[in-house]
């Protein structure tokens, strides 16, 4: 049963952190509409934003759906390793 409540709290932290980064995105775009910053182009790793995206949704399906379930609403997830 720990381990159980170690996830819970694990993606609670997690979904925490995004909700930080929504907002604080938010608060540039609103300065960006204000005329009170100026808009940075940045590089980044793709590979590790999808792979944030999947581990998130991989969660929530492990969470939500139950093999029968799913299989009905035909939920497929494809991939690479």
């Amino acid at each position: 049963m720990r381990k159980a409540g170690s996830f819970t709290v694990e993606v609670i932290m997690d979904e925490a952190a995004k909700m930080n980064n929504m907002v604080k995105r938010l608060l540039s775009l609103s300065e960006l509409e204000f005329g009170d910053n100026k808009l940075q182009f940045d590089r980044f790793d793709i590979i590790s934003v999808l792979n944030s995206v999947v581990g998130s949704m991989n969660m929530v399906y492990k969470q939500k759906c139950d093999f029968k379930r799913c299989q009905m609403l035909n939920l497929v997830m494809y991939g690479y390793r």
